[in-house]
């Protein structure tokens, strides 16, 4: 749809501030994590853009024979595939609007389609992220639809175990937060991302930290509201939850968009 004058019509009832009122806008913290490529070069003839890493050999247990070579290793590599999409929106504005309307119109288009992106782009990484399938499930849940309890400490260390079982490393540096590509120190830890609905169950288990508790208040992240063991918990209303997913032990929604219940 094209902005016209119009559309636009210039304020005539009141007396017009300078300033306009600020939108809100969300912080963005999941691009000092992930790797999320925005292009391919161009003329590759393809939108699938691959990562590849060669796997640990097996362990070496067998005694070597005197003057007997050991046999060959046969090496293996893991790739991993996705397929780039293109997302992105216009705002058409004619020239009326620039030339004549009380506001800077074109100036706001930019900085609203600049919001857009970055958020895009947020909402998009955690929703392909929350869509991983190494999952467990709080109380006695099988699945996403018997989920019937919060996130608890005895949860944690089994997700803790289960990490370490698949030699999964803490962070100990992340990206900085501009376009500089060197990194700065954190505490080693595994960080985890939700919506912000979590933090009353996160302040209810026993051990939390709350990041004004930090020996080093230099290292809290954005967004960041405490750590339990060595998880750190970023908390944004752009992770989105699953809603009307689970149950309460009476049979009950246990979560559903913020409602009672």
């Amino acid at each position: 749809m094209t902005n016209t004058l119009n559309s636009l019509s210039p304020e005539t009832q009141a007396y017009l501030h300078k300033g306009l009122l600020k939108r809100v806008m969300h912080t963005l913290v999941l691009n000092r994590f992930i790797d999320m490529p925005s292009s391919v070069p161009q003329g590759t003839g393809t939108k699938s853009i691959k990562w590849s890493r060669y796997d640990s050999l097996p362990l070496a247990l067998a005694p070597l024979g005197d003057g007997t070579a050991p046999a060959g290793m046969q090496m293996t590599r893991t790739d991993i595939t996705a397929t780039l999409e293109q997302l992105g929106g216009i705002v058409e504005i004619t020239d009326q609007v620039e030339d004549f309307h009380q506001h800077p119109v074109l100036k706001e288009a930019r900085d609203q389609l600049a919001q857009m992106v970055a958020e895009t782009k947020e909402y998009r990484a955690f929703a392909i992220m929350k869509a991983g399938t190494n999952v467990m499930y709080g109380g006695t849940g099988t699945d996403r639809a018997t989920v019937n309890g919060p996130i608890t400490r005895a949860l944690l260390y089994r997700a803790q175990r289960a990490l370490a079982d698949a030699k999964a490393k803490t962070i100990s540096k992340i990206i900085k937060a501009s376009t500089s590509v060197s990194t700065e120190p954190v505490a080693e830890a595994y960080f985890c991302f939700g919506h912000t609905d979590l933090y009353a169950d996160l302040r209810a288990i026993t051990g939390f930290v709350d990041v004004e508790q930090y020996s080093d208040s230099d290292r809290r992240l954005p967004m960041e509201v405490g750590k339990i063991l060595n998880f750190r918990f970023i908390l944004s209303p752009m992770f989105t939850p699953w809603l009307a997913a689970a149950t309460s032990s009476s049979g009950s929604t246990y979560l559903t968009n913020g409602t009672t219940g």
